[in-house]
């Protein structure tokens, strides 16, 4: 009961400052993509203010014509940028468990962002994304 409720705090609070960072967005996250036209497929990021997430994009050139773009290398760099109220541990995956004793534990999943709950042996670490 307490780490649903401790969930839907975390939920919560994400929740409420959506409306405060729309406000301070940076210029280049609430641009579109710019796939750049070419035959080349580059992986990259792009931030879609609509779902506020970081999506995963090929695009058709390798850089940019200009350095101002919604184009990020990394999953984590355009959330840094682009949500910065999202901790960067709760993209954390789980813990592996090992044999032994058995207890329930909770994970944020940022893909679905909701919290689920797993089987753990309850040797947690400071800073992992396990509540």
């Amino acid at each position: 009961m307490e780490i649903e409720l401790l969930c839907t705090f975390f939920v919560l609070m994400l929740g409420s400052s959506k409306c405060e960072r729309t406000r301070t967005l940076p210029e280049i996250c609430t641009m579109e993509p710019n796939e750049e036209l070419g035959r080349a497929r580059i992986p990259g990021w792009f931030y879609d203010k609509s779902i506020d997430s970081c999506l995963f994009l090929f695009f058709g050139a390798a850089k940019a014509k200009s350095e101002h773009v919604n184009r990020f290398e990394t999953k984590k760099e355009c959330t840094e940028t682009c949500r910065p109220q999202v901790r960067s541990f709760c993209f954390d995956g789980p813990p592996e468990t090992w044999k032994g004793e058995s207890t329930i534990m909770w994970s944020y999943n940022s893909t679905l962002g909701k919290c689920f709950k797993f089987d753990g042996n309850g040797n947690t670490q400071e800073g992992i994304n396990v509540v």
